[in-house]
């Protein structure tokens, strides 16, 4: 009878693939622990609790699943991991003081460059007046400016009645291209009569200024302006992290089943096995089945 790998029938058992992810699971948890030995250092309760929001908002709220959807072992291991992670990088050779020096210095180049680019990203919020000629125009300006209402102006003069209806917001830099004078408008000012399209002249009336604050274009900023002192810091922990790891995996002596894989020295992977006849038959000819406890993601036993 030829040999296959087991595939799993039922929902508490696995294929030999299957298997072989869970045993890098285990193996990944043993060498991180490993790790935490050789560094020396101990994850304290503030890492635990991060480590535990943390995973459970990648594994949890971001893919949209309850906690009665992802095995506890599964998140157990995940959060273990996350805590051993961030108490070996807290390791790294950078102080808090030059930590929260840094972050300071950083918000004061975001602040400077909100400073000089507010202007590009504030609006005016404006009633529009089609005017047939400039003269119809400074009808319009001088009507507004005398505290009519812009769309009972509109309604009498423009060319388009309705034009004033709506309020409409256009970037500041955009409307100086017809109007010089609106690098200066406010709530108020009126704007026109510009040439715009064939024979025809626009009127702006502004009904107020939309100015961001800070917070509101600090993400933008944050993009386009790097965190040198931050990516290096980062730089700094993922290299304490890399080393202790990679001793760890140095050191780990890892056997496995050949049914469900080998150990990949270079790779410091359980690869799965290829070949059929990796698998093996009871002496009755029954195909042995893989079977994973959920819980503890590791292999209860074989056999069927």
């Amino acid at each position: 009878m030829p040999s296959a790998p087991y595939r799993g029938d039922t929902s508490a058992s696995l294929g030999t693939a299957g298997a072989t992810t869970q045993l890098n699971r285990l193996v990944r948890l043993e060498i991180y622990r490993g790790a935490l030995r050789i560094t020396g250092v101990k994850v304290t309760a503030a890492q635990k609790a991060a480590a535990k929001e943390q995973v459970e908002q990648q594994q949890l709220t971001d893919n949209g699943l309850k906690l009665a959807d992802v095995p506890k072992g599964f998140l157990d291991d995940d959060i273990e991991v996350a805590g051993i992670t961030a108490a070996i990088e807290a390791t790294a050779p950078v102080s808090k003081a030059d930590q929260e020096k840094a972050a300071a210095a950083y918000e004061q180049t975001l602040q400077a460059a909100f400073q000089q680019q507010v202007g590009s990203y504030t609006q005016l919020c404006v009633k529009g007046i089609v005017a047939a000629d400039e003269a119809t125009g400074a009808q319009a300006v001088t009507r507004l400016k005398a505290g009519e209402d812009a769309a009972t102006v509109a309604k009498d003069l423009s060319v388009e009645p309705t034009s004033a209806d709506q309020e409409q917001c256009l970037a500041r830099a955009d409307a100086e291209g017809l109007f010089p004078e609106a690098a200066t408008a406010k709530a108020g000012t009126v704007l026109g009569p510009a040439p715009y399209q064939t024979n025809q002249f626009l009127v702006l009336a502004v009904g107020s200024v939309k100015v961001p604050t800070y917070a509101d274009l600090r993400p933008q900023l944050a993009q386009s302006i790097p965190d040198t002192a931050a990516q290096a810091a980062t730089a700094a922990q993922e290299k304490v992290l890399t080393k202790a790891l990679d001793e760890a995996t140095d050191r780990a002596k890892v056997t496995v089943d050949s049914r469900y894989g080998t150990w990949d020295v270079k790779s410091g992977q359980v690869v799965a096995p290829t070949d059929p006849a990796a698998v093996a038959f009871e002496s009755d000819g029954s195909t042995p089945s893989t079977t994973v406890d959920p819980a503890a993601g590791a292999p209860a036993g074989a056999g069927s």
